[in-house]
């Protein structure tokens, strides 16, 4: 296919399609046509748009001090009765709470001299918040009063599982458990070694239906059978995994997935799938002592889960659970620890424990506690001479006419489809536009425009593909795009 030198041939392309969310592979031949190179502080709406995520408003609006809100319990009680339970400092705060109506403060302490920097792991049973760190003795909260249970090994978590508690004791890393439906007791039931002859160590079990899945750093295997002790039925597998393991005690979800040392991955009692690798250079660049300080979440109401990272730039991955595990990356929660407020008559609002000052958050609103939310989207890489099911109303541009060794100049501009959400888009947008050579972004020039509709740069370059970058200060919908190229005059 052929042209005059300056012929004015505009090439269209309509997209509108991110159900695959972000992608941070390195090449573009990588990303899927409806994948984008970067959705920051987004979520993936029903319909398959991008829309940036909400923001954070207080709880309690009188701070318990500097400092990280450590941990944060849910606690409902048989009688309709349901508190905010939040760990800070060394002690243990406990406040009447419906779900949703910010409050001033948190009342006294009901529990002080924990060991500092030691994280509260709970779960709710027999009425009572049973709380344990691997440190301090665990102990059970009835909404009043805090109770030492001396008969539970120390133990970093407590899980619940053919109607017993079950824990890894931090002393000799044995499996144990507590008698039938009885948390105070834990004589004569028996102790479980797990195979640590490869050193690998128990990270985290996980009940599910059917039997239980003990989770090391580097392997899965399961336990099955209800009933403890010498003349139980209890019996451990060989591991089902041996490539991959959870990282940490707060990195797996009874929903069925957990981070691994390079990616996340779904399981259930003896299987295992990665999520999608999209992912994995950001995660394969943790160290083993960052990725042990992950910590998940799951946030039911919107469908969604949570894994939130230690990078400097307080990254948290946002796992779609409509989309088949697609990940866009949320920015600047600053969370140390999340809650969700699951009760049948809660709201099921995700809650966020502040990393520095003291405040329980709730996702909502459009502003981080009054500060603009920052939002960007880079388009996924477009093959000019190819078209994908995220194109229509595409003309194929003609470029096969052109030698990639070479640079020619372009025009290129763009039409964003928006909507907004509190707030205007004056001068809130900023445009990138980059160019792909043969093998690298070695000859790329960028254009930036303060406009979000029509912006036009032209640019010299080589190579056959382009992305841009669009960023807004605002909430935003991002609904699609529309592209246009035009060669202008012959090689350069």
């Amino acid at each position: 296919m052929s042209r005059a030198p300056g012929q004015p041939i505009w090439n269209k392309s309509r997209y509108r399609d991110f159900t695959g969310g972000e992608n941070l592979q390195v090449l573009p031949e990588a990303i899927a046509a409806n994948e984008v190179q970067k959705a920051f502080n987004c979520v993936i709406t029903a319909e398959g748009l991008l829309e940036t995520r909400l923001g954070r408003t207080k709880v309690n609006t009188t701070s318990l001090g500097a400092g990280a809100i450590i941990s944060a319990h849910r606690y409902s009680k048989e009688d309709g009765t349901r508190y905010l339970v939040v760990q800070h400092g060394t002690a243990l705060y406990a406040k009447s709470w419906d779900g949703s109506t910010p409050f001033a403060a948190f009342p006294a302490a009901v529990k002080t001299g924990l060991t500092a920097g030691k994280k509260l792991r709970s779960l709710t049973w027999k009425d009572k918040l049973i709380l344990t760190n691997g440190t301090d003795q665990a102990f059970a909260f009835d909404g009043t009063t805090c109770t030492d249970v001396a008969a539970i090994p120390k133990c970093m978590a407590l899980y619940l599982y053919a109607g017993r508690l079950w824990c890894v004791d931090e002393a000799t890393g044995f499996l144990e458990n507590s008698n039938l439906e009885d948390y105070t007791d834990w004589t004569d039931t028996g102790s479980y070694k797990v195979r640590d002859g490869d050193g690998d160590k128990i990270t985290a079990l996980c009940p599910l239906p059917g039997g239980m899945v003990i989770m090391k750093k580097n392997s899965l295997q399961t336990l099955y059978g209800t009933n403890p002790g010498g003349t139980g039925n209890i019996s451990i597998d060989e591991p089902f995994s041996v490539h991959a393991g959870v990282v940490g005690p707060d990195a797996v979800l009874s929903e069925g997935v957990f981070m691994g040392s390079d990616n996340m991955y779904g399981f259930g009692l003896n299987s295992i799938t990665p999520v999608k690798p999209t992912h994995i250079p950001l995660i394969s660049s943790l160290t083993p002592a960052q990725r042990a300080t992950i910590f998940a979440i799951p946030h039911p109401k919107e469908r969604r889960a949570l894994f939130q990272l230690p990078t400097s730039d307080k990254r948290c991955l946002c796992v779609d659970e409509r989309r088949n595990g697609a990940i866009t990356s949320w920015y600047d929660l600053n969370a140390a620890c999340f809650s969700v407020c699951d009760d049948a008559d809660d709201s099921g609002a995700l809650l966020i424990g502040d990393a520095t000052n003291g405040i329980v958050y709730a996702y909502g609103g459009n502003t981080d506690d009054g500060v603009a939310i920052t939002s960007r989207v880079k388009t996924a890489y477009i093959d000019h001479d190819e078209t994908s099911n995220k194109e229509w109303n595409s003309y194929i541009p003609e470029l096969e006419v052109l030698d990639s060794e070479a640079t020619y100049r372009f025009y290129h501009g763009y039409d964003v489809d928006y909507q907004t959400y509190g707030g205007m888009l004056t001068n809130s947008f900023k445009q990138n536009l980059l160019t792909w050579g043969v093998d690298e972004w070695g000859t790329a020039t960028w254009g930036n425009g303060s406009r979000f509709n029509d912006p036009l740069f032209m640019h010299d370059a080589r190579g056959n593909r382009i992305s841009f970058e669009t960023v807004c200060y605002n909430r935003v919908g991002f609904n699609g795009f529309t592209t246009r190229y035009r060669i202008v005059g012959a090689q350069i």
